[in-house]
């Protein structure tokens, strides 16, 4: 089937994955399911339209590194914006972003394909709905890194911009329990965030193998009181009880993860339970 035809067709078809939005920050796993994302759309040449994209959106510098076609693949189309026209998304593997990567290209009648979203990372959640699209990208540490960030992005119609209602930053080391369903707390003292549920001061740690120590023991924030924080897990080291929490607020510039200005950032880390709950 030609593309033209098929832009035509796509009317015939109901959209799919219709879906309240969420924007309640959580830790995104793997690469969503595409094969249970996509529904059903009528047979195409998909190579054709994949094309087409890269060639009008200028993203050639994107995939001309690639040794082989299969790139192609890690386009993924399905009807997700309402309009009945197919949309695509890329997100997988590139030697040029040296690890994952996300564009979103939304159909419209005149077969140009609009680039509308370009982020580092892979999307671990798809939701759309009468409001927008509703991603969360997941953007694991490459070479000379060591940060883990996962980002929610919402676009609205009409909008023509994304944006984000919350991220979640932390250090790739962190040890990850078993997640439950946070309760909401206020930092009562000053607290450094750790990798760990364990106070460790030495040693010294070169996270991105440049040769220079980064951070001591494994401390990876401090934070003031006032900070917001979420607890999402318990674990009890000897007499003292720590909490998997992530925490908003004003960070020192001490620390592996770096002060920021913007809002909605949470950061990720291990903290004694008694540095928020009442005594």
């Amino acid at each position: 089937m030609n593309l033209r035809n098929f832009i035509g067709l796509i009317w015939l078809f109901p959209s799919v994955l219709w879906s309240q939005m969420d924007s309640l920050p959580f830790f995104a796993g793997q690469p969503i399911d595409w094969a249970k994302t996509k529904g059903v759309l009528p047979k195409f040449q998909q190579k054709d339209l994949v094309v087409r994209i890269v060639r009008l959106n200028n993203l050639v510098y994107a995939f001309e590194k690639e040794g082989s076609p299969a790139w192609q693949d890690d386009w993924h189309f399905a009807e997700i914006t309402g309009d009945r026209y197919v949309d695509g998304i890329f997100s997988g593997k590139t030697k040029f972003h040296k690890g994952w990567h996300t564009f979103v290209s939304l159909g419209d009648s005149a077969m140009k394909y609009p680039l509308k979203g370009d982020f580092p990372g892979y999307v671990a959640s798809l939701k759309h709905g009468h409001g927008g699209i509703e991603m969360v990208l997941r953007d694991d540490p490459g070479e000379g890194e060591f940060i883990t960030t996962i980002t929610h992005q919402f676009w609205a119609y009409g909008s023509d911009r994304w944006e984000s209602a919350w991220e979640i930053q932390y250090v790739s080391t962190t040890e990850i329990p078993a997640l439950g369903n946070p309760d909401q707390h206020v930092l009562k003292l000053p607290m450094a965030l750790r990798t760990s549920p364990r106070d460790l001061r030495e040693p010294a740690i070169d996270y991105n193998g440049d040769g220079k120590p980064d951070g001591m023991g494994n401390v990876v924030a401090e934070f003031a009181p006032g900070a917001k924080v979420r607890r999402y897990a318990i674990h009890k080291e000897g007499d003292l009880e720590w909490s998997f929490v992530t925490i908003e607020g004003k960070i020192s510039p001490k620390g592996l993860i770096p002060a920021f200005s913007r809002p909605n950032v949470h950061v990720a880390g291990w903290i004694p339970s008694g540095a928020f709950l009442k005594p």
